[in-house]
């Protein structure tokens, strides 16, 4: 996987002011996950690790970012989707570090 910008998504919760962030993950990406929320944590924030299955872009934990009292979500793994979100949600795409024509020859 393509390493998730640190840098990046700390600048986006400054914009935001976030304080407390959710963060969410499909199980593959968990220690990316972990990764960031140590690298949070190193810079002030308080971080939540969302625990629970999710399905996609669709599927992002915003309720419960609101109801734990966070400031912003990070949903790890998906593109952003135009939804209509309790809290401010930052979308993070993940791509497989593949070369797929020779993983393609290789498993034919």
């Amino acid at each position: 996987m393509h390493e998730v910008p640190h840098g990046e998504i700390l600048n986006e919760l400054r914009k935001l002011g976030a304080r407390c962030v959710l963060i969410q993950s499909p199980e593959g990406l968990r220690r990316e996950a972990e990764e960031l929320a140590g690298f949070l944590e190193e810079k002030g924030l308080t971080v939540i690790l969302h625990g629970e299955i999710n399905y996609g872009a669709c599927d992002p934990a915003d309720s419960d970012a609101k109801r734990l009292g966070c400031d912003a979500l990070i949903h790890l793994g998906h593109s952003y989707m135009r939804l209509n979100l309790e809290v401010p949600t930052i979308f993070v795409p993940a791509f497989a570090k593949v070369e797929l024509v020779p993983a393609l020859e290789k498993n034919i």
